[in-house]
């Protein structure tokens, strides 16, 4: 089950950020999009690989 949250999760971020990028939207409430929040979207997905 947690598997499933952790991977709609990710989803959830690849896909805002995607949008956020593509859009070139600047959201003052979401720090998106940020020269860091490659990283970030790097340390989502490997927490979701260490927890298989």
């Amino acid at each position: 089950m947690k598997l499933k949250l952790y991977f709609a999760f990710s989803l959830l971020l690849v896909s805002i950020f995607s949008v956020s990028k593509s859009f070139a939207i600047d959201l003052p409430s979401i720090p998106f999009p940020s020269p860091g929040s490659d990283e970030l979207l790097f340390v989502v997905r490997n927490t979701t690989i260490k927890t298989e």
